[in-house]
Order: C-alpha cells, then structure tokens, then sequence
C-alpha cells in the first residue's frame, strides 16, 4: 500500500476527525490550484476518498487506514 505524503497525511487526518465533512473543506491551506488538484486526485486514485450520492468527496476505510485512524 502506498503511504500518504506529510500534506496528504495532514489531510486525511484532519477529515478522520470530521468524517462527514467534504474532504476539500481541509485542502484551503493548498493555494496553488495546480497542487491541490494534484494532490486531491491522487487521494482519489489511492482509494482514500471516494465521492458519495452527494457529490461530497469522503474519507474511505482505506483512508482511514493510511493514517491509522480506528
């Protein structure tokens, strides 16, 4: 499994936190557009968010797992 860098890290745990929020609510600090669709993407391609019947973007147990969170 890959492991999440320290931003990607920052983020994940930050949602493992409030796991009904969107996980873009904790990617502001990110200003570059550039970085943050990189980063957020490659959440996605990670499995450690996953879009809901929402169109919220959340955290999944694989998430969840990459940061160690019950």
């Amino acid at each position: 499994m890959t492991k999440p860098t320290p931003s990607q890290e920052k983020i994940l745990s930050a949602s493992a936190k409030h796991p009904n929020c969107d996980i873009r609510d904790f990617m502001t600090h990110i200003k570059i557009r550039s970085v943050s669709e990189k980063v957020f993407q490659t959440l996605l391609q990670n499995g450690w968010i996953a879009e809901d019947e929402a169109s919220a973007f959340l955290l999944t147990p694989a998430g969840r797992e990459g940061v160690g969170a019950p």
